[in-house]
């Protein structure tokens, strides 16, 4: 995933007592994915053709299982890092997914079955087509926000190798609640347009992605 220097204008009014890093002003830009455009002006929303707000999440590994689940490569990510005007291979599609450590239907779409993929597998599968995926953790087993402790014994337990973060302040609110995890976001990277939202089935969201894919690339 491009690390954009062209982090969230958001950032910048953050209130006080937040626990999102403190952006160097020379750092706040517009641009996306390397700056390969302005991200879309809201007004933001959270359904169906609505412009996806630009999230920062401010601990995230790019490949957590190549990065050896180290608590000090983690590094900010936000959704103009994934923002693709051009589309393509380069990215066409963000999963964008929340979970928690005690959510049983998060732990079998981190996992898989024999008949259902696991996220590694349909990230494996899906990427070369343009499919980009970011997933956060939001609490631990006991309910409580999500360090990076247990981000790291979450990713290793799943061997994960797409970008996984914390979501500490639990931004993912705007698209569901704890108690309807998994939440999943799919948007459209050429626009940050969002094209479908569902919560609480983990397998629920898939015919739309690869239905997507299919018709992007003919």
């Amino acid at each position: 995933m491009t690390r954009s220097l062209a982090l969230v204008l958001f950032v910048a009014a953050t209130a006080c007592g937040s626990n999102r890093p403190e952006i160097p002003p020379e750092l706040l830009a517009t641009g996306g994915n390397g700056g390969s455009g302005t991200y879309p002006a809201g007004p933001y929303g959270k359904d169906k053709g609505e412009v996806a707000e630009n999230f920062l999440f401010p601990q995230v590994w790019t490949n957590p299982t190549a990065q050896g689940h180290d608590a000090a490569a983690l590094a900010p990510a936000s959704l103009s890092d994934f923002y693709n005007p051009t589309g393509g291979t380069d990215g066409e599609l963000l999963l964008l997914n929340a979970g928690a450590m005690w959510c049983n239907p998060c732990k079998a779409e981190h996992g898989g079955s024999a008949s259902s993929p696991s996220l590694n597998d349909h990230f494996d599968e899906l990427s070369p087509k343009g499919f980009r995926l970011l997933a956060l953790l939001i609490e631990n087993a006991k309910g409580d926000t999500a360090t990076p402790a247990d981000l790291g014994a979450w990713t290793q337990a799943y061997e994960t190798r797409f970008p996984m973060g914390l979501d500490a302040d639990f931004q993912m609110q705007r698209y569901g609640t704890i108690g309807g995890l998994p939440i999943n976001v799919l948007i459209d990277l050429r626009s940050m347009k969002i094209l479908a939202r569902v919560t609480g089935d983990p397998a629920a969201i898939w015919p739309t992605v690869k239905a997507e894919l299919d018709a992007r690339a003919q």
